[in-house]
């Protein structure tokens, strides 16, 4: 990973993708954008704590929004 850009930019992909399709593996997202379990973790984590997504069971889905 380059730099906090490519990072960004990954994390902006996985939330797109969540969007597009409701729910991502942690499996499919090590694939698509070869990293370990380890690293996607550390994305939902991050994700999860700005309210952006849900884990559950190694996968994540979107959050539901307060009203």
């Amino acid at each position: 990973m380059n730099n906090s850009h490519d990072h960004n930019q990954r994390l902006q992909k996985i939330l797109f993708l969540i969007a597009l399709k409701g729910k991502v593996s942690s499996a499919e997202l090590c694939q698509r954008f070869q990293l370990t379990d380890k690293e996607v973790q550390q994305d939902f984590k991050l994700l999860e704590k700005a309210h952006l997504l849900k884990i559950s069971q190694g996968s994540a889905y979107q959050a539901k929004l307060k009203e």
